[in-house]
Protein backbone atom coordinates (compact mmCIF):
# COMPACT_ATOMS: atom_id res chain seq x y z
CA UNK A 1 0.00 0.00 0.00
CA UNK A 2 1.48 3.42 -0.91
CA UNK A 3 1.57 5.66 1.74
CA UNK A 4 -0.28 9.20 1.59
CA UNK A 5 2.56 11.73 2.93
CA UNK A 6 1.87 15.54 4.86
CA UNK A 7 3.88 17.99 3.59
CA UNK A 8 6.87 18.74 5.95
CA UNK A 9 9.03 21.98 6.25
CA UNK A 10 11.91 22.35 4.27
CA UNK A 11 15.18 21.55 6.15
CA UNK A 12 17.75 24.77 6.40
CA UNK A 13 19.44 26.06 3.84
CA UNK A 14 22.56 25.19 5.25
CA UNK A 15 22.13 21.77 5.68
CA UNK A 16 20.85 21.39 2.34
CA UNK A 17 23.86 23.32 0.53
CA UNK A 18 26.37 21.34 2.46
CA UNK A 19 24.30 17.99 1.11
CA UNK A 20 24.04 18.87 -2.31
CA UNK A 21 27.17 17.68 -3.48
CA UNK A 22 25.84 13.94 -2.24
CA UNK A 23 22.71 14.42 -3.89
CA UNK A 24 23.28 11.28 -5.12
CA UNK A 25 24.19 8.56 -2.99
CA UNK A 26 26.56 7.57 -0.38
CA UNK A 27 24.90 5.09 2.12
CA UNK A 28 23.18 6.97 4.63
CA UNK A 29 21.72 4.31 7.21
CA UNK A 30 18.69 2.61 8.26
CA UNK A 31 16.17 4.87 7.03
CA UNK A 32 16.29 4.85 2.72
CA UNK A 33 13.16 5.83 1.19
CA UNK A 34 15.07 3.65 -2.10
CA UNK A 35 18.54 2.42 -3.27
CA UNK A 36 20.05 1.53 -6.56
CA UNK A 37 22.82 -0.86 -6.10
CA UNK A 38 23.39 -0.32 -2.56
CA UNK A 39 23.30 3.59 -3.05
CA UNK A 40 20.32 5.49 -1.22
CA UNK A 41 18.07 8.04 -0.59
CA UNK A 42 16.68 8.83 2.59
CA UNK A 43 13.27 9.55 3.27
CA UNK A 44 14.26 13.11 3.94
CA UNK A 45 15.54 13.77 0.75
CA UNK A 46 12.50 12.18 -1.17
CA UNK A 47 10.38 14.72 0.79
CA UNK A 48 12.36 17.67 0.54
CA UNK A 49 12.09 16.95 -3.53
CA UNK A 50 8.52 16.33 -3.29
CA UNK A 51 7.56 19.60 -1.23
CA UNK A 52 9.68 21.75 -3.32
CA UNK A 53 7.54 20.44 -6.88
CA UNK A 54 4.36 21.23 -4.96
CA UNK A 55 5.68 24.90 -3.88
CA UNK A 56 6.59 25.10 -7.88
CA UNK A 57 3.16 23.51 -8.37
CA UNK A 58 4.22 20.81 -10.51
CA UNK A 59 2.16 18.14 -7.85
CA UNK A 60 -0.86 19.19 -6.43
CA UNK A 61 -1.25 18.51 -2.53
CA UNK A 62 -4.92 18.41 -1.22
CA UNK A 63 -5.14 19.40 2.25
CA UNK A 64 -1.88 19.54 2.74
CA UNK A 65 -1.15 16.03 1.28
CA UNK A 66 0.45 14.40 -1.70
CA UNK A 67 -0.88 11.41 -3.09
CA UNK A 68 1.41 8.26 -2.73
CA UNK A 69 0.72 8.01 -6.64
CA UNK A 70 2.80 11.44 -7.10
CA UNK A 71 5.49 10.06 -4.50
CA UNK A 72 5.88 7.33 -6.34
CA UNK A 73 6.33 8.78 -9.95
CA UNK A 74 8.35 11.18 -8.47
CA UNK A 75 10.40 8.43 -6.84
CA UNK A 76 10.34 6.51 -10.26
CA UNK A 77 12.33 9.21 -11.72
CA UNK A 78 15.37 9.86 -8.97
CA UNK A 79 15.38 5.59 -9.11
CA UNK A 80 16.41 5.99 -13.29
CA UNK A 81 18.11 9.56 -12.74
CA UNK A 82 20.94 7.23 -9.70
CA UNK A 83 21.08 4.65 -12.07
CA UNK A 84 22.19 6.71 -14.96
CA UNK A 85 24.77 8.50 -12.83
CA UNK A 86 26.18 5.82 -11.73
CA UNK A 87 26.18 4.33 -15.41
CA UNK A 88 28.67 7.48 -16.06
CA UNK A 89 30.43 6.54 -13.21
CA UNK A 90 30.98 3.48 -14.14
CA UNK A 91 32.18 4.07 -17.68
CA UNK A 92 34.36 7.16 -16.48
CA UNK A 93 31.99 9.90 -17.48
CA UNK A 94 32.93 13.20 -16.22
CA UNK A 95 29.30 15.79 -16.11
CA UNK A 96 30.78 18.99 -17.61
CA UNK A 97 31.12 21.67 -14.99
CA UNK A 98 30.24 24.48 -17.24
CA UNK A 99 27.05 22.72 -17.44
CA UNK A 100 26.17 22.32 -14.18
CA UNK A 101 26.96 25.97 -13.37
CA UNK A 102 24.40 27.17 -15.50
CA UNK A 103 21.65 24.35 -14.71
CA UNK A 104 22.39 25.16 -11.31
CA UNK A 105 21.61 28.61 -12.07
CA UNK A 106 18.66 27.72 -13.76
CA UNK A 107 17.17 25.63 -11.25
CA UNK A 108 18.10 27.89 -8.38
CA UNK A 109 15.97 30.31 -9.75
CA UNK A 110 13.19 27.76 -9.84
CA UNK A 111 12.97 26.13 -6.33
CA UNK A 112 13.85 27.05 -3.13
CA UNK A 113 15.80 24.28 -1.79
CA UNK A 114 19.32 24.25 -2.81
CA UNK A 115 19.68 20.84 -2.50
CA UNK A 116 16.42 20.11 -5.07
CA UNK A 117 17.99 22.66 -7.43
CA UNK A 118 21.06 20.61 -7.19
CA UNK A 119 19.61 17.27 -7.90
CA UNK A 120 17.64 18.96 -10.62
CA UNK A 121 20.30 20.52 -12.43
CA UNK A 122 22.58 17.44 -12.17
CA UNK A 123 19.75 15.38 -13.35
CA UNK A 124 18.94 17.64 -16.68
CA UNK A 125 23.50 17.30 -17.07
CA UNK A 126 23.02 13.81 -16.48
CA UNK A 127 20.23 12.88 -18.89
CA UNK A 128 22.03 15.23 -21.80
CA UNK A 129 25.06 13.22 -21.58
CA UNK A 130 23.67 10.05 -21.36
CA UNK A 131 21.74 10.64 -24.73
CA UNK A 132 25.37 12.26 -26.30
CA UNK A 133 27.69 8.76 -25.07
CA UNK A 134 29.16 7.09 -28.51
CA UNK A 135 28.89 3.51 -28.89
CA UNK A 136 31.33 1.98 -26.01
CA UNK A 137 34.33 -0.24 -27.79
CA UNK A 138 33.59 -2.92 -25.37
CA UNK A 139 29.86 -3.56 -26.12
CA UNK A 140 30.24 -7.05 -27.14
CA UNK A 141 31.84 -8.16 -23.85
CA UNK A 142 28.91 -5.79 -22.15
CA UNK A 143 26.71 -8.25 -24.40
CA UNK A 144 28.60 -11.43 -23.56
CA UNK A 145 28.51 -10.65 -19.74
CA UNK A 146 24.38 -9.66 -19.91
CA UNK A 147 22.65 -8.39 -23.06
CA UNK A 148 20.01 -6.75 -21.21
CA UNK A 149 22.87 -4.34 -19.66
CA UNK A 150 23.57 -3.00 -23.48
CA UNK A 151 19.49 -2.35 -23.50
CA UNK A 152 18.92 -4.03 -26.71
CA UNK A 153 18.28 -7.74 -26.77
CA UNK A 154 18.29 -10.37 -29.69
CA UNK A 155 15.97 -12.58 -28.23
CA UNK A 156 13.64 -15.25 -29.43
CA UNK A 157 10.19 -16.74 -27.99
CA UNK A 158 8.89 -19.53 -28.22
CA UNK A 159 5.15 -19.87 -26.86
CA UNK A 160 3.63 -23.40 -26.12
CA UNK A 161 0.06 -24.59 -25.37
CA UNK A 162 1.51 -26.48 -22.25
CA UNK A 163 3.78 -27.04 -19.86
CA UNK A 164 5.18 -30.60 -20.94
CA UNK A 165 5.41 -29.14 -25.23
CA UNK A 166 7.98 -26.23 -23.45
CA UNK A 167 9.90 -28.74 -20.99
CA UNK A 168 10.15 -30.49 -23.87
CA UNK A 169 11.97 -27.57 -26.23
CA UNK A 170 13.86 -27.57 -23.30
CA UNK A 171 15.11 -30.83 -23.99
CA UNK A 172 15.29 -30.34 -27.48
CA UNK A 173 17.36 -26.99 -27.10
CA UNK A 174 19.54 -28.46 -24.27
CA UNK A 175 20.15 -31.38 -27.21
CA UNK A 176 21.92 -28.23 -29.56
CA UNK A 177 18.26 -28.05 -31.37
CA UNK A 178 18.35 -25.21 -34.02
CA UNK A 179 16.42 -22.54 -31.75
CA UNK A 180 14.62 -20.49 -35.27
CA UNK A 181 13.86 -23.34 -36.54
CA UNK A 182 12.08 -24.33 -33.16
CA UNK A 183 10.31 -21.70 -33.01
CA UNK A 184 9.17 -21.61 -36.54
CA UNK A 185 7.66 -24.88 -36.24
CA UNK A 186 6.20 -24.73 -32.61
CA UNK A 187 5.88 -21.43 -31.98
CA UNK A 188 2.02 -20.39 -31.20
CA UNK A 189 3.00 -16.52 -30.47
CA UNK A 190 1.60 -14.86 -33.63
CA UNK A 191 2.93 -11.63 -32.62
CA UNK A 192 6.35 -12.94 -33.91
CA UNK A 193 5.75 -14.70 -36.80
CA UNK A 194 6.89 -12.89 -39.00
CA UNK A 195 10.03 -12.75 -37.71
CA UNK A 196 10.26 -16.13 -37.19
CA UNK A 197 9.93 -16.06 -33.31
CA UNK A 198 12.39 -13.38 -33.49
CA UNK A 199 11.24 -10.66 -30.68
CA UNK A 200 11.99 -7.75 -33.07
CA UNK A 201 10.67 -5.74 -36.10
CA UNK A 202 11.51 -7.37 -38.84
CA UNK A 203 13.59 -10.83 -39.32
CA UNK A 204 16.17 -8.59 -41.61
CA UNK A 205 17.16 -7.03 -37.84
CA UNK A 206 16.42 -9.84 -35.06
CA UNK A 207 17.30 -7.58 -32.22
CA UNK A 208 15.22 -4.52 -30.39
CA UNK A 209 15.63 -2.16 -27.95
CA UNK A 210 14.27 -2.96 -24.72
CA UNK A 211 12.18 -0.22 -24.56
CA UNK A 212 9.88 -1.35 -27.42
CA UNK A 213 10.32 -4.58 -26.08
CA UNK A 214 8.76 -4.30 -22.43
CA UNK A 215 5.08 -3.09 -24.52
CA UNK A 216 5.28 -6.43 -26.32
CA UNK A 217 6.11 -9.31 -24.15
CA UNK A 218 4.42 -9.76 -20.39
CA UNK A 219 6.22 -9.04 -17.21
CA UNK A 220 7.03 -12.26 -16.30
CA UNK A 221 8.67 -12.58 -19.76
CA UNK A 222 10.53 -9.83 -19.39
CA UNK A 223 12.06 -10.35 -16.50
CA UNK A 224 13.09 -13.93 -17.69
CA UNK A 225 14.65 -11.94 -21.09
CA UNK A 226 16.50 -9.70 -18.81
CA UNK A 227 18.18 -12.62 -16.42
CA UNK A 228 19.12 -14.91 -19.54
CA UNK A 229 22.59 -14.34 -20.65
CA UNK A 230 24.18 -14.46 -24.28
CA UNK A 231 23.64 -17.97 -26.02
CA UNK A 232 21.36 -18.96 -23.13
CA UNK A 233 18.16 -20.22 -22.78
CA UNK A 234 15.49 -19.22 -20.14
CA UNK A 235 13.40 -22.06 -17.78
CA UNK A 236 9.49 -22.17 -18.65
CA UNK A 237 8.21 -18.86 -18.30
CA UNK A 238 4.08 -18.88 -18.21
CA UNK A 239 1.37 -16.09 -18.57
CA UNK A 240 -1.54 -15.58 -19.98
CA UNK A 241 -0.68 -16.22 -23.50
CA UNK A 242 0.57 -19.94 -22.50
CA UNK A 243 4.48 -21.30 -21.71
CA UNK A 244 7.12 -19.77 -23.19
CA UNK A 245 11.13 -20.71 -23.67
CA UNK A 246 13.28 -17.53 -24.53
CA UNK A 247 16.74 -17.81 -25.77
CA UNK A 248 19.11 -14.71 -25.82
CA UNK A 249 21.28 -15.46 -29.31
CA UNK A 250 25.12 -15.67 -28.94
CA UNK A 251 27.28 -12.54 -29.98
CA UNK A 252 28.46 -14.75 -32.72
CA UNK A 253 25.13 -14.67 -34.78
CA UNK A 254 23.91 -11.20 -33.56
CA UNK A 255 26.18 -8.71 -33.62
CA UNK A 256 25.62 -6.92 -36.97
CA UNK A 257 21.63 -6.72 -36.23
CA UNK A 258 22.81 -5.31 -32.77
CA UNK A 259 24.51 -2.49 -34.07
CA UNK A 260 21.98 -1.69 -36.23
CA UNK A 261 19.67 -1.04 -33.48
CA UNK A 262 22.30 0.02 -30.58
CA UNK A 263 24.04 2.56 -32.75
CA UNK A 264 20.45 4.68 -33.04
CA UNK A 265 20.91 5.66 -29.46
CA UNK A 266 23.97 4.19 -27.24
CA UNK A 267 23.61 6.19 -24.10
CA UNK A 268 19.78 6.09 -23.78
CA UNK A 269 19.99 1.78 -24.89
CA UNK A 270 23.10 1.62 -22.12
CA UNK A 271 20.70 3.62 -19.31
CA UNK A 272 17.59 1.48 -19.96
CA UNK A 273 20.18 -1.84 -19.99
CA UNK A 274 21.68 -0.49 -16.82
CA UNK A 275 18.73 0.82 -15.20
CA UNK A 276 17.23 -2.90 -15.80
CA UNK A 277 19.65 -4.49 -14.54
CA UNK A 278 20.62 -2.87 -11.28
CA UNK A 279 19.62 -3.59 -7.81
CA UNK A 280 16.63 -1.79 -7.05
CA UNK A 281 14.56 -1.67 -3.42
CA UNK A 282 12.15 0.38 -1.88
CA UNK A 283 10.45 0.99 1.12
CA UNK A 284 7.35 -1.32 1.71
CA UNK A 285 5.54 1.93 2.48
CA UNK A 286 6.32 3.22 -1.17
CA UNK A 287 5.63 0.57 -3.59
CA UNK A 288 7.33 -1.92 -4.89
CA UNK A 289 10.16 -1.61 -8.15
CA UNK A 290 8.75 -2.92 -11.08
CA UNK A 291 11.74 -4.18 -13.64
CA UNK A 292 9.52 -4.20 -16.81
CA UNK A 293 8.01 -0.95 -16.60
CA UNK A 294 11.21 1.11 -14.66
CA UNK A 295 8.89 2.69 -12.08
CA UNK A 296 7.56 1.96 -8.79
CA UNK A 297 4.01 0.63 -8.29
Amino acid sequence: MKQYLPRIAVVAAALAAAAAVAAIALVRGPVAAFSVNGQEWSRGEVQRVVDSLVEAGQITAANGKVTGDDIAAVMSVLVQYSAGRQLLAERGVALPQDALATARQQYGAAFADPFVAGVFADMSVTGKVITSLPAPQDVKSIYEDSPALTGVLCAVDITLGTEDAARAVLNELDSGGDVLAIAREKSANTDFEATGGAIALSSDTPCAGLAWIKSKVSAPVLEQLIATGAGKRSSVVKDGAGWHVLVNRPWSEVSKAHAAVFSQGPGRSLAIGFTATADVTVASEYGTWDRASQTIK
